[in-house]
């Protein structure tokens, strides 16, 4: 700016004060207004000081605009329009591939138009950035020696003024947007209501953007399409929960290849698809999506639609809708987990309480009416001893069978409750224990196949193991109203796997409805069975009627041996769920 005040110090002190006094005004201006306001004011005023009797401005970068002011006779419109294209043009230059390091052409100098008129055009310049010209038309006799020494100078100082308005406005947008990302960041990611942090998400992008529309899809793996979770916009009542496949539109592609996609065109770019426009009777004209992503995984998108300035969507918007989908996708993951785990710890609340009631139940059922029927007993042999002391024997023994069956039922219940052998003696003299046990109380007969020796299982393995084959049998007891029951244990033919079958010949049951509202009808044992698989990596199937016959039920279990091997691990490895690895069954 220094030139500037060079020149100013030349003219009158009236006009210098003046023209201070104005680039002062043009400083605020661009401060609070803008560029474009500052040029409004700024081209009447340097047509003024320099006599020109009108302006044609090209300016800004990557999108230039133009503005004009005063008279521009058709005269002098050819040769404006010609020089004003190849300023266009040399804003557009990119250095061939062969010389990546070559300048620009300079701008040329503008033709002259016929007699009668003078154009001055000259380029700005910012940085070494051509931002664009400004040409003034004069009269051949209205433009005095001094001022044309000094128009240069002044034509560049307000330029660097419309620049700095630009950089201090765009810094300023810079600085709005990452105050929303920050205070939006802060609130979507404090909130696990899924549903807000949808709804914020997709309603700050448009808004931001200044987008007519925008939406938030996810995926669903298991359907393999994107589903319109938060629509925003006109069509947005139209689209709620419609679904798309994971392959089509730009969105499909975005979510397939977790890449953001910018398009300001999209009857030119072949990835877009007028399918959701159909059906809304919208029209997108431009679109910019980016994959949500978590550890890699994509797992939605956001888009916004129809971007209201007509220089479209631009790097510095993908760079912001970016960053707000990174934060999106963390805080729609933490409302997942969160509500996954209030979910689980409702399941576990309603297992607990059914565990409560079934073991209240046995207790009822089992010792407490024992011990009824011995106070009874004892009573009657305390009446014996003085009354009739040759039934007492009698009574005593009777008294002593009560006894001995409580007993053998505690030590049932605690055996299930925690099977300690396990621990000490292994898996298979765990089963043999629990059968033996078991044979007092059921009313079918149990068979046991088991091979003489398993490998080295690690104890939490045996566990998981016990008790989904407990839970089996826990079943026959239960519902199926069998004659016989077999418990099968060997390894497959590869040894890589150990198999664990239970199966009966009782009535059966239909497997796929009772899994499929298995917690509404409180059916926690095939429950538990399923996530003990889960637990194991292993293949759980129930085939019901079984394999061969009209009746009964086959419960299949295959295991990686090298799951249940004994080996120095950290607990949390041996419980990783591998959801892939389980089947429901047939």
């Amino acid at each position: 700016m220094s030139n500037a005040l060079d020149s100013i110090n030349v003219l009158s002190r009236d006009d210098a004060r003046s023209y201070s006094a104005f680039l002062a005004r043009l400083t605020r201006i661009g401060q609070f207004e803008g560029p474009e306001a500052l040029w409004e004011k700024a081209l009447p005023w340097l047509c003024h000081v320099f006599n020109a009797c009108g302006a044609s401005l090209v300016y800004g970068f990557p999108s230039p605009s133009r503005k004009r002011y005063g008279e521009i006779p058709e005269e002098v419109r050819p040769s404006i329009e010609s020089w004003e294209q190849r300023i266009r043009e040399l804003q557009a230059w990119v250095p061939p591939a062969s010389s990546p390091l070559s300048t620009p052409p300079s701008p040329p100098e503008i033709e002259q138009p016929a007699p009668g008129y003078y154009l001055h055009a000259l380029p700005i310049w910012h940085d070494n950035t051509l931002m664009g010209s400004l040409t003034l038309v004069f009269r051949r006799d209205t433009l005095t020696e001094e001022l044309a020494k000094h128009r240069q100078a002044l034509i560049q100082t307000v330029a660097q003024l419309a620049s700095l308005s630009a950089q201090f406005h765009e810094m300023q947008h810079r600085l709005t947007h990452l105050t929303l990302l920050y205070d939006i960041g802060q609130k979507i990611t404090s909130s696990l209501d899924l549903s807000e942090v949808l709804r914020e998400t997709t309603e700050l992008a448009a808004s931001v953007l200044d987008a007519d529309a925008s939406t938030l899809m996810l995926v669903d793996e298991q359907t393999q399409e994107l589903v319109f979770e938060i629509p925003v916009g006109k069509a947005g009542g139209v689209l709620r929960q419609q679904r798309i496949p994971i392959t089509q539109g730009i969105a499909g592609w975005v979510a397939t290849h977790g890449a953001p996609v910018i398009c300001n065109d999209t009857t030119a770019d072949p990835r877009f698809s007028s399918q959701v426009d159909a059906m809304t009777g919208y029209t997108t004209k431009s679109v910019l999506c980016v994959p949500l992503q978590v550890k890699g995984r994509t797992i939605g998108v956001l888009e916004v639609l129809n971007k209201r300035k007509p220089s479209g969507f631009d790097q510095q918007d993908l760079e912001w809708l970016s960053t707000l989908g990174a934060q999106a996708a963390i805080a729609i993951e933490n409302a997942r987990l969160y509500e996954d785990l209030r979910r689980e710890q409702e399941r576990i609340l309603r297992i607990q309480e059914q565990e409560r009631h079934s073991l209240a139940q046995a207790l009822h059922d089992g010792p407490t009416a024992t011990l009824g029927a011995m106070i009874m007993s004892l009573d009657t042999a305390r009446r014996l001893a003085s009354e009739d002391p040759k039934r007492l024997e009698e009574e005593l023994n009777y008294l002593l069978n009560l006894a001995q069956a409580s007993y053998r039922e505690l030590r049932h219940m605690l055996f299930v409750l925690r099977p300690i052998i396990l621990e000490t003696r292994g898996l298979l003299a765990a089963l043999k224990f629990y059968a033996s046990q078991l044979q007092a109380t059921i009313n079918f007969e149990l068979h046991l196949d088991l091979p003489e020796t398993l490998p080295g299982l690690a104890s939490s393995a045996a566990e998981a193991v016990f008790a989904i084959i407990q839970e089996g049998i826990n079943n026959v007891r239960k519902h199926a109203q069998a004659h016989h029951c077999w418990l099968r244990i060997n390894l497959d033919t590869t040894g890589e796997k150990l198999i664990a079958e239970v199966e009966d010949d009782g009535q059966g049951f239909d497997v796929q409805a009772t899994l499929k509202d298995y917690e509404e009808r409180s059916h926690y044992g095939l429950l538990s069975m399923r996530e003990g698989a889960e637990l194991l990596g292993a293949q759980l199937v129930i085939l019901s009627p079984r394999p061969g016959h009209k009746d009964g039920t086959l419960i299949r279990l295959e295991i990686p041996l090298e799951r249940l091997i004994e080996r120095q691990e950290a607990p949390d490895e041996r419980t990783v769920r591998d959801p892939s690895r389980v089947v429901t069954t047939s």
